[in-house]
């Protein structure tokens, strides 16, 4: 910490400002105090006050703290957005950046290693979960504390359907720890899988895998080569190369990484035998289609070509913000067309074209797949433009590459079609983009057991929500209505949602349990809230059941959490001791607490000690409870309602001004107790106010006020 200047300020809010902590790029971060609590308050700096990104990014990250609840994510207690200085206060966590513990004392050893990889990955599911991407995991944003590893700093996160439309060439994050997906308009959550797995990486070499002196070549690097992993152990280097994946649909889930990470940990701790790597996907999906099948099926794209090539739509020029196609399961790379495809080919042509070496060279990753590719493709053959499409993509020649995939799409190529949407995406031609979206959508296919529902799908999506972003919701709903009845789950997700907020019942229930059966994390989680919020209880235990059974960590404690509430405490632990076994503190506290109910009071209260020290609100007050009621330690009750005061929770500060009356403590009661009409008055304001929990303690408050507190401690 370094000492105060003299233009800093000596109080935000109540907190008091003990010195610098550091400075970022628009803020400066304080070490604060309020009683017996520590935060790192973030302040917008004078020279930045007046730009909107400066407070749009603190904006953010207020917003996004707010949401989440994560062990491995440092928590918001306080904040003030709307004053001169804006200024949000987030729990101090004592302990190194990751960028200072390797550059001072060198590469983490293995175990501490993988415990970070297990933690990050959960923050990033957490977060994920609420449709948020962190876009800025580098070393300096990760903190190896004393209570844990944490990950910060979430201002330029992504939020779905709120974040702004990106603009191309306007990347955010550190590049070195950037994924591809970061130099494009692109948000996939999986790029926060990208960008953790180079940030391990130099945790364990104490360098980039990436080589380059400067941004651009850093860019190309990330684009084209693979990554240098030398100095890595074995399990290290087979944990991180599938994370590293170019293409994020070939990428593993943060779920996944999790899971191997918290494998290779009970490997290295000498609990299992064996780890368990990730299993890279193949990247193209040769066995898609038969061939038989896709010469049929090119019949059917010939038969249509008259009508889909002619297809145009002026009227729409907006950009596709960040959040479309986001989810990896709809993001399907288009199954190369095998050999044969081009049925305006003779048979000796087709025979005499070596589209065949141009595949193998291109699968093979051969130096000549240009040179061998050319011949037959000059003849006509798909397969071999597509790949010399695909080779100039990869290169960043999009002038040659959109030349090769236009030849593919106006052959009716769907995988040409496909990079050639991507292609105008890399060179923010929109008009362009959309244009081949919309052909894409259009084109009618025969729905047989081998059409590519799902590319077509893809299209539809694409095109739905490019027409929502133009305001066509009308005709928008029409594609997004065939995309997900093709099976695109984002598209079923978006219709119950829209639904949802118009208060259609039937409809918004109707998509939304298409969307979970189609398997979207967004869709299922999109479901048990809704479930919840029209009271029906059957239906949102059945899918927090569903997604906790594939491996939601989250969903473990919130199923664990619906048993304890209706005192099923049996079902309740047996949920609770999965989701605390992957560190979900959620489970912790309902373990804790079923555990203390079921008589096993130590046990339970040394689960409930480790979720309040994480920073369970429940597991605090559950503390607060048990040392009031149970144990009548009010000096020890005290300690744990104060900290809820600090997070200015309503019963947790009403609790602390009784007891601190009752320990004598008359002043120091009256400012907490001034507190509590405060933040009643604020939940009145900002609509959160709950008659039936806060009425009785605002009585008792306000009569507080007029006939003591203000009597003797204030000048009247």
């Amino acid at each position: 910490m370094e000492p105060k200047k003299a233009n800093d300020p000596d109080e935000l809010g109540g907190w008091r400002i003990n010195g610098r902590l550091g400075e970022g790029g628009f803020g400066t971060v304080f070490l604060a105090e309020k009683g017996a609590q520590k935060a790192a308050i973030k302040v917008i700096r004078q020279e930045f006050v007046q730009e909107d990104d400066a407070r749009s990014r603190l904006a953010t990250e207020s917003e996004v703290l707010s949401k989440l609840s994560d062990p491995a994510i440092g928590k918001i207690l306080d904040s003030d957005l709307s004053g001169e200085f804006p200024w949000i206060a987030t729990e101090f966590i004592n302990g190194p950046t990751l960028e200072d513990k390797i550059k001072y004392e060198g590469p983490l050893e293995e175990i501490a290693w993988f415990n970070l990889a297990a933690n990050i990955f959960h923050a990033i599911i957490s977060a994920n979960e609420l449709g948020i991407i962190h876009k800025d995991i580098k070393p300096s944003n990760i903190i190896l504390g004393e209570t844990g590893n944490k990950l910060i700093d979430f201002g330029i996160a992504h939020i779905s359907g709120q974040t702004r439309t990106a603009i191309f060439g306007d990347r955010e994050g550190s590049t070195p720890f950037s994924s591809p997906e970061h130099f494009t308009i692109k948000s996939d959550p999986k790029m926060d899988v990208f960008s953790t797995a180079a940030t391990l990486a130099y945790a364990a070499r104490g360098k980039s895998i990436w080589a380059g002196d400067n941004d651009l070549q850093l860019m190309r690097s990330i684009n084209e080569d693979e990554p240098n992993l030398e100095g890595l152990s074995e399990n290290q280097a087979k944990f991180l190369k599938p994370l590293l994946e170019k293409n994020p649909s070939d990428r593993p889930s943060a779920i996944m990484a999790h899971q191997t990470a918290l494998g290779y940990l009970e490997f290295l701790l000498g609990r299992s035998k064996k780890p368990r790597p990730i299993k890279t996907r193949n990247k193209i999906k040769k066995l898609l289609f038969t061939r038989g099948a896709i010469v049929g099926l090119s019949l059917v794209l010939v038969a249509a070509a008259g009508a889909t090539l002619t297809s145009s739509d002026d009227s729409i020029k907006n950009t596709v913000t960040s959040d479309v196609s986001s989810n990896s399961e709809t993001l399907v790379s288009f199954a190369p067309s095998p050999s044969g495809i081009n049925t305006q080919l003779n048979p000796a042509e087709s025979k005499a074209s070596s589209s065949r070496e141009c595949e193998d060279e291109y699968q093979g990753k051969g130096s000549n797949v240009l040179k061998v590719c050319l011949p037959s493709a000059n003849k006509g053959d798909l397969t071999s433009i597509f790949y010399m499409g695909r080779t100039y993509f990869s290169n960043s020649n999009y002038k040659e590459a959109e030349k090769w995939f236009l030849i593919g799409a106006k052959k009716n190529d769907l995988n040409s079609t496909r990079y050639l949407i991507d292609t105008y995406t890399q060179t923010s031609n929109t008009q362009e983009r959309d244009r081949w979206t919309k052909i894409c959508a259009d084109t009618s296919y025969a729905q047989t057991d081998t059409s590519p529902l799902k590319d077509i799908a893809y299209c539809k999506m694409m095109h739905g929500f490019i027409l929502t972003r133009a305001g066509a919701t009308k005709e928008a709903i029409l594609y997004l209505s065939d995309a997900a009845d093709y099976g695109n789950g984002d598209a079923a997700t978006w219709l119950g949602i829209h639904y949802r907020d118009l208060d259609d019942k039937v409809k918004a229930l109707k998509w939304l349990k298409q969307a979970a059966e189609l398997g979207s994390t967004t869709g299922i989680n999109a479901l048990i809230g809704y479930a919840d919020q029209i009271g029906d209880t059957e239906l949102t235990k059945k899918w927090l059941l569903v997604s906790a059974e594939s491996g939601n960590q989250v969903n473990m404690g919130v199923l664990a959490l619906t048993y304890f509430y209706e005192k099923d405490l049996d079902s309740a632990k047996i949920w609770a001791t999965k989701g605390a076994s992957f560190g979900d503190v959620l489970s912790t506290y309902v373990l804790g607490a079923s555990t203390y109910d079921t008589g096993q009071k130590a046990e339970g209260k040394t689960l409930l000690l480790k979720a309040a020290n994480k920073g369970n609100i429940e597991a605090i007050r559950k503390l607060g409870s048990i040392y009031r009621l149970d144990e009548k330690n009010l000096d020890e009750a005290a300690k744990w309602y104060e900290k809820l005061a600090a997070r200015n929770d309503f019963s947790g500060t009403a609790f602390f001004s009784a007891i601190l009356f009752m320990l004598g403590k008359d002043e120091e009661s009256c400012v907490y107790n001034d507190k509590v009409i405060e933040l009643g008055n604020r939940a009145k304001e900002n609509g959160t106010y709950n008659s039936s929990l806060m009425d009785e303690d605002m009585a008792r408050a306000k009569s507080t006020a007029d006939s003591w507190c203000n009597k003797l401690y204030k000048n009247n």
